[in-house]
């Protein structure tokens, strides 16, 4: 299954840096109407589905300012595992400091889904 999804992926975003390396891309499939949105982690060898669509996805990079990892916040992992502490402690920031850097935006919705998964 893995390598058949990651041979449908289309790239949206990438952090290629050593030690950070994570895609985001959309997985196209042949007859397919309603593309998915993937995360690959490189590092962690990991393939997870996002529970977001294509425009989902861009909304909440907008909201989240592409903060580092956030596209974990839509996966289906568990924080309380010792790979994502980082991770959590991470998010668990950039959602305290967003809301006072940018007043205008309703960040409860993702509070709500990192604390659903401490």
């Amino acid at each position: 299954m893995k390598m058949e999804v990651l041979g449908q992926l289309r790239i949206l975003d990438q952090e290629p840096m050593a030690g950070t390396a994570r895609l985001s891309a959309l997985r196209l499939t042949p007859g397919g109407d309603d593309p998915q949105v993937w995360l690959y982690d490189m590092n962690h060898e990991r393939l997870e589905l996002l529970d977001l669509d294509y425009a989902g996805y861009l909304e909440n990079l907008l909201v989240t300012k592409g903060a580092y990892q956030w596209q974990y916040l839509f996966a289906e992992v568990n924080f309380k595992e010792p790979e994502f502490h980082d991770t959590a402690r991470h998010l668990s920031e950039v959602l305290r400091i967003c809301p006072e850097m940018f007043p205008g935006h309703d960040y409860a919705p993702l509070q709500e889904r990192l604390e659903a998964r401490l």
